[in-house]
């Protein structure tokens, strides 16, 4: 199949490394396939991976023996795209804001807290495993905050039961202190008696 993207003709349909690609032809200027989002690759040609859009455009047409990328074309495939983008990130951002108040609960009641966090973390796994790109980012922001997180909290669970058992240790010792001067004062006074007693 013959591919026109937009304004670069002959261009091919390829699959690099699992993932639709159009192949342009070999003569055609730099600065123009870069305009395209085409990129080079290491065997010299120049190739531009689909997005959704793209890809869902191809599909419908792929029975063509010439397929022409445009954009009055592509409109309507696009049009789509965005929906479900926006979609897919207002869904997100509910689950996020679920994990949140899951989070907040944790403080008031251990238990509905964790029923939110997991039932919003299960939530933004099955929206990635379909194809939610914007649940695919917040996974993995989590994934990568969620540990840190942890890690600062375990530190700072050490710092203050590390400072609690230096305060009772120091208030011990200053009251076994303060008792021994105390004791002192007293055999001190017994003994000054004794003496005076004496003379």
């Amino acid at each position: 199949m013959k591919i026109t993207y937009f304004t670069i003709e002959n261009c091919e349909y390829e699959l690099i490394d699992g993932k639709p690609a159009i192949i342009a032809p070999e003569g055609i200027d730099e600065e123009k396939l870069k305009k395209y989002s085409f990129i080079q690759l290491v065997d010299g040609r120049w190739c531009h991976y689909m997005d959704d859009a793209e890809k869902a455009y191809y599909k419908a047409q792929n029975d063509t023996r010439a397929l022409t990328f445009s954009q009055q074309n592509m409109l309507p495939y696009q049009q789509k795209y965005d929906r479900k983008r926006k979609i897919d990130f207002y869904i997100t951002f509910t689950l996020v804001l679920l994990l949140l108040i899951g989070i907040i609960f944790l403080f008031i009641d251990f238990k509905i807290g964790s029923i939110v966090i997991i039932v919003g973390f299960w939530g933004i796994f099955i929206s990635t495993l379909l194809h939610n790109k914007s649940a695919e980012k917040a996974l993995i922001a989590i994934v990568v905050i969620v540990p840190i997180l942890y890690l600062a909290f375990i530190i700072y669970v050490m710092y203050r039961v590390n400072k609690e058992l230096t305060f009772d240790t120091c208030d011990s010792t200053s009251k076994a202190g303060d008792e021994a001067c105390d004791t002192a004062e007293d055999i001190g006074e017994m003994g000054a008696q004794h003496i005076y007693y004496w003379e």
